[in-house]
């Protein structure tokens, strides 16, 4: 057997693996297995029971979670890993009402449903409520993006020579990335405007690393809100322009513009749609951001395209080499009246 069919045998294999084992954790999340464990390990019949599940049957589902490493086994007790302990409330269904959408998304039959109605009884455009949602997913998973924030900050050298800044965070989220600068830095200061649930995952951010006495948390939508104007030496926009249309995500960027003093900088953390960038990780990020809000990976070209509409000159751009998830810091002045 040539080593070519060898390779195709073993991908053949992968592929097989792959399916059965997102079936398997999928069927986890949505049977309760992984919920039941979060509350203390359990042995085979207790797990059954709490999740009312066959005993034998499950076994064998969790002989394959525990070869992925999902759950860990100790003697007759079965534990929930650490790794996906970490899963917070907008992943605990591992995506699943996103991916069902994936069939409706593929025919082009998505459309924005004006007749939803909100607990107010207010009409609510269902575009507007995958963005929220998406956006509540990537921002609970932000505290995995802190080793690119530190690249970031290290990057665009502050608390070297860039020190005292004024910065504005648009966005904010979780608030890892400006977390990272004011970490750098004892004398900057950052303003941050986002809804108040990503304010509340903000200030713990700041608040763990005991750095609450450097952070302006202003509750506001980020999208709408006017800035002060030319009064802040750097403005974040961390992984918020992907979520927009161009027109959208022009005004955006001009709003990042009017913040500005006429020396500052605009940064802009996203994942680009770049050949050099880790294909996997960039395609499925890339698919589950189109399904979940119709938004889109640009590359770093119709990104440039889009900073120029909104007032900037050429920008620079490379990838965060910390980060597995294929993140590019993007860097932009404003262009020279």
């Amino acid at each position: 057997m040539s080593e070519s069919q060898k390779q195709t045998i073993a991908r053949y294999q992968s592929f097989l693996d792959a399916m059965s084992l997102a079936a398997s954790l999928e069927t986890a999340a949505r049977l309760g297995v992984f919920e039941a464990l979060r509350s203390g390990q359990k042995d085979l019949e207790v797990l059954a029971q709490a999740c009312q599940l066959d005993a034998e049957a499950l076994e064998s589902l969790l002989r394959v979670l525990v070869a992925v490493g999902a759950v860990e086994n100790y003697g007759a007790d079965f534990a929930i890993s650490q790794a996906v302990g970490l899963i917070a409330s907008p992943d605990r269904d591992l995506g699943r009402d996103i991916w069902e959408s994936l069939p409706t998304y593929l025919r082009g039959s998505m459309s924005p449903d004006h007749g939803a109605v909100a607990g107010n009884g207010a009409a609510v455009d269902l575009t507007v409520a995958r963005r929220r949602a998406y956006r509540e997913r990537i921002c609970t998973r932000q505290w995995s993006h802190t080793a690119a924030a530190m690249q970031a900050a290290e990057v665009l050298d502050i608390g070297a020579g860039l020190r005292r800044l004024n910065v504005l965070e648009l966005g904010s989220g979780a608030g890892v990335w400006s977390a990272a600068m004011a970490y750098r830095d004892s004398d900057l200061r950052v303003t941050v405007v986002d809804r108040a649930a990503m304010l509340d995952q903000c200030r713990a951010t700041y608040a763990s690393i005991d750095l609450m006495d450097r952070v302006t948390l202003i509750e506001d939508d980020y999208r709408t809100w006017s800035p002060p104007l030319a009064q802040f030496d750097l403005v974040v926009l961390p992984e918020v322009v992907q979520l927009e249309q161009d027109p959208a995500a022009v005004i955006l960027l001009g709003r990042a513009a009017d913040a500005l003093r006429a020396t500052g900088q605009l940064v802009i953390l996203e994942t680009l749609r770049e050949d050099d960038g880790p294909a996997l990780p960039l395609a499925i990020q890339g698919l589950e951001l189109a399904v979940a809000t119709s938004g889109r990976q640009r590359s770093a070209a119709e990104l440039q395209r889009l900073l120029i509409g909104a007032g900037f000159g050429l920008a620079q751009w490379g990838w965060l080499t910390a980060s597995s998830h294929g993140i590019g810091l993007v860097v932009a002045s404003l262009d020279a009246p």
